[in-house]
């Protein structure tokens, strides 16, 4: 494998995504990889509240076509009041995109 540069490193598009059929929601929502930043938005939002974890994860990782955020941290209670199952099958992909496991959430939750 080739050495990489900065420019190399920091051009490389690297927030690939998955999409995950939604059917309680009429359509698809399109997840992808957090960022650094965003990954620490999660770790400081699990330390104030883990019990929103599933809608955190999803209002960090829910673009449109274009990769723009769907959401906002002002819509995790809002997401909270959707379907059970289709807040589990988004969690599940972009728990998968990012390479969360139980033993990471427990970590970033500072547990």
């Amino acid at each position: 494998m080739a050495l990489l540069s900065k420019e190399a490193i920091l051009g490389a598009p690297d927030l690939r995504h998955a999409e995950v059929e939604v059917p309680e929601w009429g359509g698809t929502v399109r997840l992808r990889v957090m960022t650094g930043r965003e990954r620490m938005a999660l770790q400081k939002a699990m330390e104030r509240d883990r019990d929103g974890i599933i809608e955190q994860l999803i209002v960090l990782t829910a673009v449109d076509a274009e990769g723009r955020s769907l959401f906002d941290a002002g819509d995790v209670k809002a997401l909270a009041a959707k379907s059970a199952p289709a807040l589990e099958r988004c969690f599940a992909v972009a728990a998968e995109l990012n390479g969360l496991t139980k033993g990471s959430i427990d970590t970033l939750a500072g547990e």
